[in-house]
């Protein structure tokens, strides 16, 4: 099964709203915050267009199987050009299959074309697996944030 990664397109919007919500849902194993209810509605068709922003989808046979999101910072105090990944997600079905792994790759070289020089991503803090991914895509701690309930 191969996988095409491209650029999102407007009618991709509402599946990657879609993948996002499952996203977040899925992080409420780590964080007791989450609302069970949460549902993201016409969030990335502001985003999917726009020059600093990168919304790339994996898809298959036609059908959108996951999603990367990052864009690049806007901070002008900052000496090298900086990057988030903010979002990643692929449908359980087709995991352990490197389309993860094909999606930042082609981030990266979209960070790369824009002359990135740093790429941030945060991971909670239980969950291995992607922290396991982004350890062998060289991403290193740097920081901890630490939190309290209160």
């Amino acid at each position: 099964m191969k996988v095409e990664i491209r650029k999102a397109k407007l009618d991709d919007c509402v599946i990657v709203d879609e993948l996002l919500t499952k996203l977040i849902l899925d992080e409420k194993q780590y964080d007791n915050n989450i609302d069970e209810n949460f549902k993201v509605s016409s969030y990335y068709q502001n985003y999917y267009d726009k020059e600093t922003d990168c919304l790339l989808v994996g898809v298959i046979d036609d059908k959108i199987i996951g999603y990367i999101y990052g864009y690049i910072k806007d901070d002008a105090n900052i000496i090298n050009k900086e990057a988030k990944l903010d979002a990643l997600y692929v449908e359980e079905d087709y995991r352990h299959q490197g389309i993860a792994q094909s999606l930042i790759d082609s981030f990266l070289n979209y960070c790369k074309e824009k002359e990135v020089k740093i790429v941030e991503v945060n991971a909670c803090s239980e969950n291995i697996h992607a922290i396991n991914l982004y350890k062998k895509n060289n991403f290193q701690t740097t920081k901890i944030t630490m939190k309290q309930e209160i």
